[in-house]
């Protein structure tokens, strides 16, 4: 690995990807030639990356210790317009990396820190969508992999029914719950809004503050006797986990 000149790849003025950097200036476009791996299977390395060009190839069992052939599992290409992150697991937690990556020819991309992912999320649309399609697919294809870590990604949430008029948030307190409507209504003081089952994504009432750590953007009330779900903020790797569809839906 070392580092390049982003001027290599010829990217558009108006790229997001400069837009980004420009913003971020503590990331660092690297390259990688071929047989260099990106990280290697079962370590504890944080670093997620962004590949803007070049090609990569996924394979489990290099490890010697653990006596398994390698195996291949996918190869990935990228273009400045179509770029992709491999690592991103990394942003939900201290776990060891399931695979290896390795580049195939020259790859150049950005490398990231998990905390560099909540800036993407919340300035950069276009990196975010294709941040949380990879998120709803590694999750989905992964799922084997993290019953072990099922203690940790299960819910910790309880239900109750909450009475009319009572307030389940205040508009700036921080959004340590969740709240999913099963049953009946609620209320957006500020602005009189009817909230329901169906029209809240799934049920669920401003997850994207949650998912953030933000603050509630209103106060919330319920307007009558409802049934709700509340879930902890210990959960948040849960609620990414069982619900992708929610999350890509906040972009």
């Amino acid at each position: 690995m070392r580092p390049f000149d982003l001027t290599e790849l010829s990217l558009p003025k108006n790229s997001p990807i400069l837009s980004f950097v420009k913003h971020c200036r503590d990331v660092q476009p690297v390259r990688f030639d071929e047989g260099d791996y990106l990280f290697n299977e079962n370590e504890l390395s944080r670093d997620v990356y962004l590949v803007l060009s070049g090609a990569y190839v996924i394979e489990q069992g290099r490890t010697p210790l653990d006596g398994r052939p390698t195996a291949i599992l996918s190869t990935v290409m990228s273009e400045p317009d179509s770029p992709s992150f491999v690592g991103e697991m990394a942003y939900l937690g201290k776990v060891p990396r399931t695979a290896s990556v390795r580049s195939s020819g020259c790859t150049f991309a950005l490398q990231l820190k998990p905390q560099h992912l909540d800036l993407i999320i919340e300035k950069f649309p276009f990196l975010t969508q294709i941040l949380c399609r990879q998120f709803a697919e590694r999750l989905r294809e992964t799922n084997n992999q993290f019953r072990e870590l099922q203690s940790l990604l299960a819910m910790n949430a309880s239900h109750r029914f909450a009475k009319p008029e009572e307030v389940l948030f205040r508009k700036g307190d921080k959004a340590e719950l969740l709240y999913q409507l099963i049953s009946g209504e609620a209320i957006r003081e500020e602005t009189g809004e009817s909230l329901t089952p169906d029209n809240l994504p799934a049920g669920f009432i401003e997850p994207g503050c949650f998912l953030r750590g933000g603050q509630y953007p209103y106060t919330v009330k319920s307007t009558m006797m409802s049934l709700v779900v509340v879930i902890k903020r210990d959960s948040h790797l849960a609620f990414i986990r069982n619900y992708p569809e929610v999350v890509l839906g906040l972009l």
